[in-house]
């Protein structure tokens, strides 16, 4: 069994720490696949690539099996919607070599740009190489409708579909929360994180995965502001005119 990780940012793979664990323990390969340069404000590639690297391969992830194709095609952070055929054509030419039986990526969730347009991505690539229906995605973070909360890690939506749970043991969730810590780069952004990803693996004592629809990418992701609209990165018009681009170029046979 070969699973592909799909990722947007070095450190999204924060989001399925159990799942590498898990399949690492059983003796599965894994390939993960890094789909912009993680530059945003001014951050060095070259330091977020080594922090993911030394991350993955203490999950067990072997070296060659890591790539860092967003940094290879110079896709910025935050720009991954309007870079979809570029990153469709290198994705698609690797996935060819690697053979997986199945992708895990970002859900389609409204909570970063980059996560819905590379769950967009993949979506297609599964479908092309009929490995969809093997295929998961897992949440990372989005918008609530509370005011006293502007955000919910790891909160899945109930419209992606039925959940399916990988158990977290107590000791892992706590090395999950202190791995979290060892992306230098990102200490500030992990303090705003890491206590919900800790209090939700402590409670729900899980991990969770749902298939990928491709029906759910023609909705919005959920009602109200989208977070990364409520910050004023992107817009889900922007997004939609940029998948249907995207779609019209590739030109899938579903289309």
């Amino acid at each position: 069994m070969t699973t592909v990780f799909l990722f947007a940012h070095q450190d999204d793979e924060m989001g399925v720490f159990q799942t590498l664990q898990t399949l690492a323990a059983r003796g599965e390969q894994q390939v993960c696949i890094y789909l912009t340069n993680g530059d945003w404000n001014g951050l060095s590639p070259i330091l977020r690539n080594a922090e993911s690297s030394r991350v993955l391969e203490g999950f067990g992830v072997a070296p060659g099996n890591i790539y860092f194709l967003g940094t290879d095609l110079g896709i910025s952070d935050g720009t991954l919607p309007d870079n979809l055929v570029l990153a469709f054509t290198a994705l698609d030419s690797i996935l060819e070599k690697v053979k997986p039986q199945r992708i895990i990526l970002p859900a389609w969730e409204g909570g970063h740009q980059d996560h819905d347009g590379l769950h967009w991505l993949g979506a297609q690539l599964a479908q092309k190489l009929g490995i969809l229906h093997a295929s998961r995605q897992f949440s990372l973070y989005r918008a609530t409708s509370s005011g006293f909360i502007p955000y919910r890690v790891m909160a899945p939506l109930h419209a992606n579909g039925k959940l399916e749970y990988q158990p977290v043991s107590m000791m892992s969730a706590f090395r999950h929360a202190v791995t979290c810590f060892s992306y230098k780069t990102q200490r500030k952004a992990m303090l705003g994180l890491v206590p919900w990803m800790l209090l939700d693996q402590l409670l729900s004592r899980s991990e969770r995965l749902q298939p990928v629809l491709m029906a759910r990418i023609e909705q919005r992701p959920h009602l109200g502001l989208l977070l990364y609209e409520k910050r004023g990165r992107y817009c889900f018009s922007q997004m939609t005119t940029a998948l249907l681009r995207a779609g019209d170029a590739i030109r899938m046979p579903s289309q």
